[in-house]
């Protein structure tokens, strides 16, 4: 019995040593698998997620290993990134694309098996990034790079805006330039420091983010104290006329800010005829100078940093008096229908040995129609100037010290085109008309306006009478621009013409249709030679006050051509454009019409023959 009690006990000391207990390390549950990851980082349905992307999850205790899954798929099925034996609880995964909505789950591993899997997150990437700018210029080590650079570097593919920093450290721990939002690929710097080496770089970003820094480039600034002018005039030794203006060279980089001038009747300037700082141009007039006399002069620069050196001396010695400005005596300021042989007249003035005359079709007098020196007289003829044109004129007066200024510039217009010799009028159906030579052709200088009216709604026929429209229904329109005539009409149905069939026998010679005996419409040959003699110049065979701006009428043919306008269903263009039937065919229901419009040129086109238009006749 005492045998059995002590079996009985040992066995209850193993029972108990064998039991469940958080105090018995035998049994601890570090023996288990380890339990799913908890996962951190992105958070679930992140965006903008930027790639590449660093995923995060819990440690875990006693945990050999994790494994990570990435995927395009919700299932995990076919991941873009499956790595075990990760031996810390995070990983940075590139290859990643924009924009893209990707899903990621992980789990751990230790001696007793692999967890399940963790929850599974989703995230978005952010879009691309700008790339990395590259810089232009100044090329990196530049010296002598000028007080106000600009700096460049190249488009980042896919930036809205640049950061630019300047520094004199590479470290760029303070800065002499610091901007971000700059739109453009440049940007100019001020407030730097001569002589000193600096440091720059630029970034670029967009919606989506910001690149690196481009490598970084240094350049040295200039040594910016103002160099010693150059003089430029009068030459040294120069004679001179009072007052002179003394022009010198500035600093080519333009580092000076302004200038010192010193004129002095002694070389040693130890007195001053003028002496004056903070001009800011390189020239100046200098009076109250004395005639012949020697003058001594030099300029200094000055700058931020400091004033520069005296130039060289250079000397000039003033001449006697200039001769007075001549007064212009006529044609008036301003006169009319002046004869294109004119005389010009001015005022003599005492001393003077010589007069120069300029005439030019600007007032700028870029270029001369007459330019002539050495004129002894007050008044001179000359010749080869064209028919209403605006001439401007001025005199100049030379004595044996130099020559005067120009006079006020005044301005004369010629007279109109004249007649054809032994044709000045003609008189037709009542009405006299004015002629005018152009070249070798005389031209009616009135559109025709001859025939009785119709309305525009209906049509000009061949009954023996000749039918002309009036623009808009109105009389007083033909007395002012003359009737419009469908080209029919104008060459009177002759030899069987209608406005969509071709004469039989085509023409040959001048038509006189419409126009008096002696007169005739104008060939597309004959409309050519009126063209070339007026060099293609619409704006010369336009009247005065016809048409706008570059195509403002100038009429110097003597043409007087209306803008008239045209009909067709209706009426149009009156102000803007003119259309001159031509007696020559293009085909059977077109002619071709010389017009012109609102621009300076003209031209020759054909036209439906239906279409009503303007007639100036010519002679045979």
């Amino acid at each position: 019995m005492k045998k059995i009690l002590i079996l009985l006990s040992f066995f209850i000391l193993i029972f108990n040593s064998c039991k469940k207990d958080s105090s018995n390390p035998v049994n601890s549950n570090t023996n288990t698998v380890p339990s799913p990851p908890t996962l951190l980082l992105p958070n679930d349905t992140a965006t903008g997620v930027v790639v590449p992307t660093t995923f995060s999850w819990n440690a875990i205790a006693n945990v050999d290993s994790f494994t990570l899954q990435v995927s395009l798929s919700s299932s995990l099925d076919n991941p873009v990134f499956n790595k075990s034996g990760l031996t810390i609880p995070s990983q940075e995964v590139s290859g990643l694309s924009n924009l893209t909505v990707y899903y990621w789950r992980a789990r751990a591993t230790n001696k007793y098996g692999t967890s399940n899997w963790s929850t599974t997150r989703s995230f978005t990437t952010t879009g691309p990034f700008p790339s990395i700018p590259t810089l232009s210029s100044p090329p990196n080590g530049s010296l002598d790079v000028p007080m106000l650079p600009t700096l460049r570097w190249n488009t980042s593919s896919g930036a809205d805006t640049y950061t630019l920093q300047l520094s004199n450290n590479s470290s760029f721990t303070s800065f002499a330039y610091n901007q971000n939002g700059l739109k453009n690929i440049y940007q100019q710097v001020s407030s730097l420091s001569i002589l000193t080496q600096y440091y720059w770089r630029v970034n670029a970003t967009n919606k989506y983010g910001t690149s690196g820094w481009s490598n970084t480039y240094t350049f040295t600034t200039i040594d910016a104290h103002p160099v010693i002018p150059n003089l430029l005039t009068p030459a040294n030794d120069a004679n001179v006329t009072i007052p002179p203006t003394l022009r010198w060279v500035s600093d080519p980089l333009g580092l000076d800010s302004s200038y010192t001038l010193q004129v002095s009747t002694n070389s040693s300037f130890t007195s001053f005829v003028y002496n004056q700082s903070g001009l800011v141009g390189t020239s100046q007039l200098v009076i109250s100078l004395s005639k012949t006399t020697q003058y001594y002069w030099r300029v200094s620069a000055t700058n931020f940093y400091g004033t520069s050196g005296w130039s060289n001396i250079w000397s000039f010695t003033t001449s006697g008096p200039l001769p007075d400005i001549p007064f212009l005596s006529s044609p008036a300021n301003g006169s009319i229908d002046i004869s294109i042989s004119p005389t010009l007249n001015w005022n003599a003035n005492l001393g003077v040995t010589s007069y120069t005359l300029q005439v030019s079709k600007n007032s700028s007098f870029t270029s001369f129609v007459y330019n002539q020196s050495g004129l002894t007289g007050t008044s001179q003829q000359f010749t080869g100037l064209t028919n209403s044109t605006v001439y401007f004129w001025r005199v100049s007066a030379t004595n044996s010290y130099g020559t005067s200024s120009y006079s006020t510039i005044w301005n004369f217009t010629t007279v109109i085109a004249g007649p054809c010799p032994g044709t000045p009028t003609a008189i037709y159906s009542g009405k006299t008309y004015h002629t005018v030579q152009i070249g070798t052709q005389c031209w009616l200088r009135e559109n025709l306006d001859v025939g009785t009216r119709i309305n525009g709604s209906l049509d000009q026929t061949n009954n023996g009478i000749i039918e002309k429209y009036c623009y808009n229904d109105d009389t007083a329109n033909c007395k002012t621009y003359g009737g419009l005539y469908k080209w029919a009409e104008a060459v009177q149905y002759k030899n069987g013409a209608t406005n969509t069939t071709s004469p039989n026998p085509a023409f040959t010679g001048n038509v006189q249709g419409i126009c008096p005996t002696g007169w005739h419409l104008p060939t597309k040959t004959e409309f050519t030679a009126l063209s070339n003699s007026v060099s293609g110049d619409g704006n010369s065979l336009k009247a005065v006050g016809q048409g706008t701006g570059s195509g403002a009428g100038t009429n110097t043919s003597g043409f007087s051509g209306l803008m008239a306008g045209s009909h067709w269903d209706a009426f149009y263009f009156l102000g803007s454009a003119a259309y001159f039937w031509s007696s020559s065919e293009e085909d059977a229901s077109d002619a071709y019409e010389m017009g012109f419009g609102s621009g300076s040129g003209m031209g020759q086109n054909g036209s439906d023959k239906r279409d009503g238009n303007s007639v100036r006749c010519v002679k045979d």
